[in-house]
């Protein structure tokens, strides 16, 4: 086992300096030796303080050397607790040190090992739920017309879609288990996909601001070839929305759910019609923008404060001509200055005559027809008649789409009219300027919408380029809300247009088998000669019951008059109302209320393009509240024991924005039916929707 001499150093220290310092210093050598301790005992003297010692096993001892040995007093046990007090009272750690390592260590390897793990395998979930909340930034940059930060979502969305999909790509090929991560699989590849098509999006977004940019500069260029680059686009756009259309009804349950928070079902469709209906128009762009010839068209400027079937009173217009695919003139002019120089007579409407006391019919009441193509090519032949020119199309814009223009452009100055007008003053500066000290016959109101008009079209052609794409938006916007509308002698983009909704028509609904289309819309003409809607609200309410072989309809229609009863007769509204709806309709007598006071009119019944007109008319003073009432009935063929629908089309009224509306549809008794979206269910078996009219209505309950 050997032995062992472990030799306290102060004792041998002591020794040293002894024999240095002594008469007779010893000669040779000389080994200072401790209290001689066995290998055994040294082990568990150690191990008694917490060192460990593994014994290697016998060795053969060795004998001490023939020198003078020196034996020091202190014996082991004690230096050795000598030596570890000095160390702690100089700041030296001994930690004692068991047999076995710590269960501690092992513990939080185990726990780092573990979480690696989760986080690993949960990476692909977190991959493809930052994939999923970028694809919806994105698309909701997009709608906001900032295609920059749109285009950076979308490159997001990409690159974490296709590290979602090659983690779940891992887990699908595991046996067994792997069908369980198909779902996940397959929804990382279509955000993958439809950040594709996002980015093909916000590309379409900048060539049609690009072309835009084109139009209104100096620079020559071929209209052709952006419009072909526009068209590619759009056709593969609709393609890959094909494709995406096809996957989405092949996935299971979840999927389709999780997909309907980006996209409804419906929405991608309409989406896909609504890009098929544009590759219409860029086909037909370059003769639209005059690249062969100059094409030349009629801009209406349409005051909805007064009221108007298609929009307005137009207190001017402006002559716009292209060549070559760049806006090479624009001419503004009031509308009375055309229309003075009308010759001869021609017999107005006899509600105009009637109620608006005009004998002579003029262009600036060429829009009584609801329907914008019908007053659009009526407008055109009075401007052939006035001053003899002819124009390739019409577009009319109203007060709410000029103050949704000058959102994007800011502020105008009107310098003869010393103002300032804002999207926020707009109305009333309007209001103030085109009322006071005005007279028939008087020229004010036109003038100032015409300084408006062109002040308004020169802030849009000089657009900085960073607004091309809000600018765009605002348009869109505006289109749909029948704030704009657009009427061309080209058919293929007319036919596109009108597919759109941009048109401003008035379409009637159509379905074939055990189906019934219905519709009703309302055409609003101020005659009071003033600018009172700007105080009229209005709010709608209608009821259809479909009965066994009968479907009846009442609708209502409150208007309030917030102007002050101070402005007397200035602040009348005066209104010929029609209710159109289905040619084949019974109309019951028109009643009006103000509280409890109700009595009946006498409407004009007029047949016309499929539809029954039934006109009458109102007086609103300041301060009043009146409510008229329509009711009307068509016999129908729908039979309740086989599958069937019934439709309803509620036409918004150019001019008009967002008026509140409750309809209710009553299904017959006993029917099970459905309706679509948005609707609410009420105790008596009636669908609800309660919503406003910023855009036409469509609904339907089927059974």
């Amino acid at each position: 086992s050997g032995s062992f001499y472990p030799t306290y150093i102060p004792d041998a220290g002591r020794e040293i300096v002894r024999m240095l310092l002594s008469f007779s210093p010893p000669s040779g050598e000389v080994a200072l030796l401790g209290e001689e301790v066995s290998s055994t005992q040294l082990a568990e003297i150690l191990g008694s303080v917490g060192v460990r010692v593994a014994l290697a096993g016998e060795k053969k001892e060795e004998s001490i050397p023939q020198v003078r040995v020196q034996r020091t007093k202190t014996q082991f046990r004690q230096g050795l607790k000598e030596t570890f007090e000095w160390g702690r009272s100089h700041g030296v750690s001994v930690a004692k040190q068991n047999k076995e390592r710590p269960p501690k260590n092992t513990s939080k390897i185990k726990k780092i090992f573990l979480a690696l793990g989760v986080v690993l395998l949960l990476l692909p979930f977190v991959l493809l739920g930052a994939s999923g909340a970028s694809l919806l930034v994105g698309k909701n940059f997009l709608l906001k017309a900032n295609t920059g930060a749109s285009k950076n979502a979308a490159y997001l969305a990409k690159g974490t879609s296709s590290g979602a999909s090659w983690g779940l790509g891992i887990y699908v090929a595991l046996p067994g288990v792997g069908r369980l991560f198909k779902p996940f699989f397959s929804a990382s590849n279509l955000i993958e996909r439809s950040s594709e098509i996002l980015l093909k999006g916000v590309a379409l977004a900048e060539d049609m601001g690009d072309l835009g940019e084109k139009i209104l500069g100096d620079q020559v260029y071929d209209p052709e070839v952006y419009s072909q680059e526009i068209y590619l686009t759009l056709d593969n756009l609709y393609q890959d929305l094909g494709f995406l259309d096809g996957e989405l009804k092949e996935q299971e349950t979840l999927l389709k759910t999780a997909t309907g928070w980006f996209m409804q079902q419906g929405d991608l469709t309409d989406l896909r019609t609504k890009i098929l209906q544009l590759k219409g128009i860029f086909a037909e762009v370059p003769k639209l923008l005059g690249k062969d010839k100059p094409a030349a068209y009629l801009l209406l400027f349409q005051n909805n404060m007064e009221l108007r079937p298609s929009g307005g009173f137009i207190g001017s217009l402006a002559i716009i001509t292209f060549d070559g695919g760049r806006l090479s003139d624009v001419n503004v002019q009031d509308v009375y200055s055309f229309d003075g120089q009308l010759k001869g007579h021609v017999e107005p409407p006899e509600p105009i005559k009637n109620h608006l006391g005009e004998a002579n019919w003029f262009l600036r009441d060429s829009n009584w027809d609801p329907d914008f193509p019908t007053s659009a090519s009526r407008a055109e032949w009075f401007l052939s008649k006035e001053i003899g020119k002819s124009v390739d199309g019409v577009v009319s814009l109203d007060l709410e789409a000029a103050r949704s223009i000058l959102r994007v452009t800011g502020p105008v100055v009107l310098a003869d009219f010393g103002q300032e007008i804002s999207a926020e003053n707009l109305y009333e500066k309007t209001q103030s300027e085109v009322e006071e000290s005005f007279f028939p016959g008087s020229y004010k109101k036109a003038s100032f919408l015409t300084a408006l008009a062109r002040q308004l079209l020169a802030e849009v052609f000089s657009l900085p380029r960073e607004k091309n794409a809000s600018l765009g938006k605002s348009l869109l916007d505006n289109l749909e809300g029948r704030h704009i509308q657009i009427f061309l002698h080209q058919k293929e983009a007319q036919r596109a247009v009108s597919g759109l909704g941009f048109d401003g028509s008035f379409q009637t609904p159509s379905c074939s088998g055990n189906c019934y289309p219905d519709f009703v819309g309302l055409a609003e003409a101020n005659v009071g000669v003033n600018k009172a809607n700007y105080f009229v609200n209005r709010t709608m309410s209608l009821e259809s019951n479909i009965e066994a072989d009968t479907v009846s309809r009442r609708l209502r229609v409150s208007y309030e008059n917030s102007a002050n009863s101070a402005l007397g007769l200035s602040g009348r509204y005066k209104v010929y109302l029609r209710l159109i709806v289905p040619l084949d309709s019974e109309v019951g007598e028109p009643q009006v209320g103000q509280g409890q006071d109700i009595s009946s009119l006498t409407p004009d019944i007029r047949d016309s393009g499929g539809k029954r007109e039934v006109g009458v008319l109102l007086e609103i003073m300041p301060g009043q509240t009146k409510t008229v009432t329509f009711s009307w009935s068509s016999k129908n063929l729908l039979v309740f024991d086989q599958s069937g629908e019934y439709r309803l089309y509620w036409r918004k009224q150019a001019g008009t924005d967002k008026d509140p509306l409750i309809l209710t549809i009553v299904p017959p008794s006993g029917v099970i039916a459905t309706p679509s979206l948005g609707a609410t269910l009420t105790n008596d078996g009636a669908f609800v929707y309660n919503t406003t009219l910023a855009r036409d209505l469509f609904s339907r309950v089927s059974w």
